[in-house]
């Protein structure tokens, strides 16, 4: 694995457990010296403002005082949105219940409690809710008639045209103009149908109270949530620590036995290089001992080296998609993990067409069209 700046080691140190092993490896990183305003765009490019403040509370001291206020900042402003999001899904649950539509609401609010406790610690982008797929015209009913405004598919496409964009999108976007709050709504849990059998089952759920606010909120049974966690992730080639830091918190305190029948479930629906992949990660940035083996694969490495170069660009503070060739490195990463010839063949029909949402994303195009947008880039910033 490559060397890492210390403000992204510090980074990771923040999303390890509470215990010795954060600890000293925090003291010794904060001893040696952190550049603050490197280590804030760090925090904000992985999305763990909220982790990386909990954990920093214990040395505020040594802190500068303005670095101190933005990140109590950000935690604030993480909480306020999450608590926003929790009441907007509650709303939501209950209106597309009133209709007779079943769904659990994925990542979010519900993984924050479950991961660390609080369901306002975790930043959260958006309201994530899966149902079933006959019920996705219902559902987009409900949804509108609660103000939201479809963005994905366009409002103005046939239906027709939209249940062909659904063989490769599993997705409705939405935005509500009002509570300025997006939602995306899944008939599925992966845009590849041919990966996984794993699925949303009404019948099994699991009711998650929030300590926050007392809501109480379906979402996918633990083994399920965890696995789609970990599709979530290979499926953006890991891209932000947020999303390690969750399987890390959620399996730290799993038995050898639990984690062994965890394995077992992946291979069941043909997900264990993913979960093999979030286990390399952790086990090769966070020190993590998850007593779980896997047979060997030369494609779990590969994806999970590449995972570690999107992970740290730019001492772990570029953007991943202001380079040149991420975005090629994250396509490549969902071939290298899917698991035969047709889940390979339906990855390339995703990517040559994206659904019909991006017109412009032509698998055959996309590498010069992304190397001319990356020099126009630099030349704007160069004639600065």
């Amino acid at each position: 694995m490559p060397s890492f700046s210390p403000e992204f080691q510090l980074a990771i140190a923040c999303i390890l457990p509470q215990g010795d092993a954060r600890s000293q490896r925090m003291e010794r990183l904060l001893e040696a010296g952190i550049d603050w305003p490197l280590m804030l765009r760090v925090l904000e490019r992985h999305r763990i403002a909220g982790l990386a403040t909990t954990a920093l509370r214990p040395y505020a001291d040594g802190i500068p005082a303005e670095t101190w206020q933005v990140l109590q900042q950000a935690m604030r402003r993480d909480g306020m949105e999450n608590l926003r999001q929790a009441m907007a899904s509650r709303s939501a649950v209950e209106a597309l219940a009133r209709s007779g539509v079943a769904c659990a609401v994925l990542k979010g609010v519900t993984v924050g409690q479950l991961a660390y406790g609080s369901e306002t610690i975790r930043h959260s982008r958006d309201i994530d809710m899966v149902i079933l797929p006959e019920d996705i015209w219902k559902a987009d009913d409900v949804l509108r008639g609660m103000g939201y405004r479809r963005e994905m598919p366009e409002p103005d496409w046939s239906r027709e045209r939209i249940q062909r964009s659904q063989l490769h999108q599993k997705h409705f976007g939405y935005f509500h103009d009002q509570h300025k709050m997006k939602l995306e709504l899944h008939a599925r849990l992966c845009n590849n149908r041919f990966l996984t059998p794993l699925h949303f089952d009404p019948k099994r759920v699991m009711l998650v109270k929030l300590a926050g606010c007392g809501v109480s909120l379906p979402t996918l049974p633990i083994r399920d949530l965890v696995l789609h966690l970990c599709l979530h992730g290979t499926s953006h080639s890991w891209m932000r620590l947020k999303w390690l830091a969750d399987i890390v918190a959620l399996l730290h305190t799993w038995s050898a036995a639990e984690l062994q029948e965890l394995a077992a479930y992946a291979k069941e629906c043909r997900l264990e290089r993913q979960l093999a992949q979030a286990v390399a990660l952790s086990e090769a940035l966070c020190d993590a001992s998850l007593p779980i083996t896997f047979p060997p694969s030369n494609r779990v490495k590969i994806a999970t080296r590449l995972a570690v170069s999107i992970l740290s660009a730019g001492q772990g503070a570029d953007d991943p998609y202001s380079h040149m060739f991420n975005t090629s490195f994250i396509e490549l990463s969902q071939f290298l993990v899917s698991h035969n010839a047709r889940s390979l063949a339906a990855q390339v029909g995703d990517l040559a067409t994206s659904g019909g949402y991006y017109s412009n994303h032509n698998i055959v195009a996309v590498a010069p069209k992304r190397m001319l947008e990356w020099l126009q880039k630099r030349t704007r910033q160069l004639l600065r």
